[in-house]
């Protein structure tokens, strides 16, 4: 996760009453597809407050979870599993030798940049995990509620990528992908096992917007 265009942080955000604290049922049903696979290192790159670092710790996995924010990494140490171990790091710029992890999963976090700066993101997911690695993540479509908030509220700095105008998110770079933007920039140099569109839970900054569908691309990738 990175720093806003106007030096908003995700510690500001997480004070006003972020609430994604149980795991998704995305990432839980994976569990025993990844124990299946022999996986022993995973990555949880965004970790927020934790919930998905928890319940991979949990299950026996060896786990690190990285996040811009200190108030979530604080967050999530307070419930630190035994095998887990976390840090503050830009996910740009990843502190990790090549080949490190058997997964890495970056659930509704890789899309809070400019597109260069993602691009850079994805090239580093890739470098760090191992080859036969899985790489499971979300990003936000151009059907999500906030792109919608975006355009109505918000300014377009590129195609598809926005500084929030308005409410908790106000300054902080959203970019909103197409089914074809997401599926170009994931697949290089993996085998493509899932990519869909999905609905996934609002927080508290989408609720009020029960006429906007909250939908991402969702993907999972072995490397090649």
């Amino acid at each position: 996760m990175r720093m806003s265009a106007n030096g908003k942080t995700w510690d500001d955000v997480l004070g006003c009453g972020y609430k994604l604290e149980t795991p998704d049922s995305h990432v839980t049903e994976l569990v025993p597809f990844f124990k299946a696979a022999g996986v022993d290192r995973v990555l949880d790159l965004g970790c927020g407050l934790g919930r998905h670092f928890r319940h991979l710790g949990t299950h026996g996995f060896r786990i690190v979870g990285i996040d811009i924010s200190r108030k979530a990494v604080k967050s999530a140490q307070l419930a630190s599993p035994r095998k887990g171990c976390l840090l503050r790091a830009d996910m740009a710029n990843l502190p990790f030798k090549t080949n490190a992890f058997d997964v890495i999963i970056s659930w509704r976090v890789v899309h809070l940049a400019r597109r260069g700066a993602i691009m850079q993101t994805i090239s580093e997911i890739k470098r760090i995990l191992k080859p036969g690695g899985f790489f499971y993540c979300s990003l936000r479509s151009t059907a999500n509620t906030l792109y919608e908030i975006g355009r109505q509220t918000g300014t377009e700095i590129e195609p598809n990528t926005f500084v929030m105008g308005s409410g908790s998110l106000e300054g902080l770079i959203y970019h909103f992908f197409s089914a074809e933007e997401a599926r170009q920039l994931l697949s290089e140099g993996m085998e493509t096992l899932q990519f869909y569109e999905t609905e996934l839970e609002h927080t508290e900054y989408t609720v009020g917007y029960e006429n906007l569908r909250n939908m991402f691309h969702v993907f999972l990738g072995r490397k090649l």
